[in-house]
């Protein structure tokens, strides 16, 4: 966890989300019970979320969140949805609700995935070319340059990572 409060601390709110969207695919067991919190000046901290009684009710409280423009809370509550509740159409939504928080917050790459594993856990959720359209976006964004990571020290590095992952990106908006 340590690493993790150090990349947050030096880049900000942004860097944190960045880091989290990097750690949370590895860890993924460690937020299975759905029970840590990040917390501003705190670090992360255990038994402070809990998901909602339905996925319903879940999904809900993210869209809120979502609609007063805190991305960063509403993906928490989205992944919490999906964690707590992945057979449930709530739950395709939630990750496509996710990659939304997660484009808002120029977190692309991360929102290609999420939109990626939407079409392929999810396709009766959304509108596949309406999904293929948002990963399109999402190429461009790469292809001009936007970060894939912040854990890229390297200028040159980090363009050679933003175009292999736009030309993914547009390899995947093909096959789709």
């Amino acid at each position: 966890m340590n690493y993790l409060s150090s990349v947050a601390r030096g880049s900000g709110l942004r860097g944190m989300v960045l880091a989290l969207c990097i750690f949370i695919p590895c860890c993924s067991n460690l937020f299975a019970a759905a029970s840590w919190e990040w917390t501003k000046g705190q670090g992360w901290t255990e038994g402070a979320g809990a998901a909602r009684e339905s996925a319903k009710e879940q999904l809900t409280h993210a869209m809120r969140l979502e609609k007063k423009g805190e991305y960063y809370d509403a993906a928490k509550q989205y992944f919490l949805c999906i964690r707590v509740y992945p057979d449930t159409k709530e739950a395709g939504i939630a990750l496509q609700r996710l990659a939304k928080c997660l484009f808002e917050m120029e977190n692309y790459y991360q929102s290609y995935k999420a939109i990626d594993q939407v079409i392929q856990s999810y396709p009766d959720t959304g509108n596949i070319s309406s999904l293929l359209a948002i990963e399109y976006k999402i190429g461009n964004k790469l292809a001009k340059g936007a970060k894939v990571t912040l854990l890229v020290q390297d200028e040159a590095e980090a363009k050679r990572k933003s175009y292999e992952a736009a030309a993914e990106v547009f390899n995947s908006v093909i096959k789709g």
